[in-house]
């Protein structure tokens, strides 16, 4: 089952998980998925949601995600990283719709746009900012004391083609 490890360091401190311990439980989690197509060999693309990326900050979050993706693979399917930039209240949309979408760092605002554009396009959405529950998220990460918990939101996880196992959902916080 789902082994959640306790967060440690600085950014635990700041009630924050470590970028390369959210794309290691997202990618986990994704295993859980019945829905999850490994019978193709194209590599498996994990769109990474940014805002603004003009700073050097955005772009170290990227190279963060990419090097914690690196040689690794979900049932035996490559990983790549594609860079989704959230600019002037828009996303804008890659020549290639990656496979989810992952919106690392402060989403107390539009949110609910990402969660719209990945309902459209039936892309299971995950991110580690509470608020984002509100804004249609399917799959939110959040700290409780040094513990990782993960909370599900059922309908827009069927909207983005999931299908969790009630084995790993006994263990998440469900919204329906």
């Amino acid at each position: 089952m789902l082994a959640l490890l306790p967060c440690c360091g600085a950014a635990a401190e700041r009630g924050e998980i470590p970028i390369p311990l959210q794309v290691q439980i997202f990618l986990k989690i994704i295993t859980y998925d019945r829905s999850f197509d490994n019978g193709t060999p194209a590599p498996y693309q994990v769109g990474v949601v940014l805002r603004n990326p003009e700073g050097s900050s955005d772009e170290r979050v990227f190279r963060q995600v990419s090097e914690a993706l690196e040689k690794k693979t979900i049932l035996g399917r490559p990983l790549a990283p594609v860079k989704i930039v959230f600019r002037k209240g828009a996303l804008q949309a890659p020549e290639v719709l990656p496979n989810m979408l992952v919106l690392i760092g402060n989403w107390d605002e539009d949110g609910e746009k990402v969660a719209e554009f990945a309902r459209r396009n039936h892309l299971l959405t995950f991110g580690s900012d509470i608020a984002l529950l509100e804004s249609g998220v399917a799959v939110v990460m959040s700290l409780e004391g040094n513990r990782p918990v993960i909370h599900v939101n059922l309908t827009e996880a069927k909207a983005g083609g999931a299908d969790f196992h009630a084995n790993f959902l006994k263990h998440c916080r469900v919204i329906r």
